[in-house]
């Protein structure tokens, strides 16, 4: 199918030019084809939102423009991208124009998805005309998943050495209704060291208390039930590996099943929750039992003060307006970098970590995870191969370690 005729005229063209123009970016730099479009096309979708309400007619149009956009500039010149029915959004390929050399080819199946995405498990090489089809909708990053708790067996524990010994699986795909993983990934981090006496450290954690969410917890046992856990934030959140990574620790270290849904953006920041609550809080209800707030890294990029303060309040004030019973953790940034300048690291960490330790300080049922403190700094985390090239996403190992770290506190929190 061609659009050689379709009219450009739509409000959101610049916004299709854009998208069409990291998809061929981020595919020649070696990015896995098939996350590359996954990804953009997330974007675009969410870019369609209206008042909380998605504008299918402005999403079809987009697809259609950014499917003619990919064929006029022959970066995929057999691409087509469904716009209708249940398989809106998903695509099929037959190969590039632009980007396929044989080291392209060599790439695509060996890159890892740093920017917070998924790492490719793709080790077949694909012939030039091979065929790649998914369909990412209704599917899409945020679909709900399960977890039991993992039965482990007996064996020897971690390194006697006093590091951390934390078992964690690995995600290769965003979550399904049911996740069963088998645990790949060892973090070996020194435990913190201690504080020196002249020095008074800066608390991991503030807040009322998660007494609630013990409360809950054994409820739901009693129950026979799962706990509801939703997480919102940025990339780190969209990538589909902290997620599930903290949605099992929570069911291995407090023997409950999990269920839960992760909504995040790259590029966002705590008030674009508050601008599209139809994406971000969509999943927030009367039977959510815990949020998990994941946003910081972009709101670094400048100091914040009393105005950003009065948004991360707002923002928590909405999740407790739309799930009343619900704990609520919010978690700090971690140490990060511009995006584009690994070396220049966020001016607005310590005074966002700041505001919003203050908001939390005062939400019921709620604590603050200073994460930051726990991970450590750049050079701390690249020292443990945690961190992608940029100094802002990090591996899937990363990922997994967050996850766990998250699941570590909260677990500590309802004891």
């Amino acid at each position: 199918m061609t659009n050689d005729h379709l009219p450009l005229t739509h409000h959101h063209d610049g916004q299709v030019n854009k998208t069409a123009h990291e998809i061929e970016n981020r595919y020649s730099g070696g990015e896995k084809l098939h996350s590359v479009l996954t990804d953009e096309i997330h974007h675009l979708r969410s870019a369609d939102y209206k008042h909380g309400h998605l504008d299918s007619q402005a999403f079809k149009h987009d697809l259609k423009a950014l499917e003619h956009k990919l064929q006029e500039d022959h970066v995929l010149p057999k691409i087509h991208i469904h716009t209708s029915g249940k398989h809106i959004g998903s695509f099929e390929t037959m190969g590039s124009a632009k980007v396929s050399s044989a080291k392209d080819q060599h790439n695509e199946r060996s890159s890892t998805r740093h920017a917070g995405g998924t790492e490719s498990a793709d080790t077949v090489p694909r012939h030039a005309g091979a065929r790649e089809s998914t369909d990412i909708y209704p599917r899409h990053a945020g679909h709900p998943g399960a977890v039991k708790p993992e039965k482990k067996e007996a064996g020897p524990t971690g390194p006697s050495s006093g590091a951390r010994s934390d078992t964690a699986p690995r995600r290769e795909s965003p979550p399904a209704d049911t996740v069963n993983p088998s645990p790949d990934f060892t973090d070996t981090r020194p435990a913190p060291a201690e504080p020196k006496a002249d020095r008074t450290p800066t608390p991991a954690s503030n807040g009322p208390g998660l007494s609630h969410l013990k409360e809950t917890i054994d409820r739901a046992k009693a129950e026979g039930r799962p706990i509801n856990m939703v997480q919102i934030g940025d990339s780190h959140i969209e990538g589909g590996v902290e997620t599930p990574a903290l949605a099992q620790g929570l069911a291995d270290k407090l023997g409950v099943n999990v269920n839960y849904d992760k909504d995040g953006i790259r590029n966002s920041k705590a008030s674009d929750a508050l601008n599209n609550p139809g994406f971000f809080l969509k999943d927030i209800n009367k039977n959510t039992d815990l949020v998990v707030v994941s946003f910081g890294s972009n709101d670094s990029t400048t100091q914040a003060g009393a105005a950003y303060k009065q948004t991360y309040q707002h923002l928590i004030d909405e999740i407790k307006d739309k799930a009343p019973n619900a704990s609520i953790v919010m978690v700090g940034p971690t140490d990060g970098a511009y995006s584009g300048r690994p070396q220049s690291e966020l001016v607005g960490l310590d005074s966002v970590t700041a505001q919003q330790r203050a908001v939390a300080s005062g939400v019921r049922n709620g604590s603050y995870f200073d994460i930051r403190a726990r991970m450590g700094t750049i050079a701390d985390m690249n020292g443990q191969h945690l961190m992608a090239k940029d100094n802002l996403h990090f591996t899937n190992g990363g990922y997994t370690v967050i996850g766990n770290d998250i699941a570590d506190y909260i677990a500590e929190q309802v004891k």
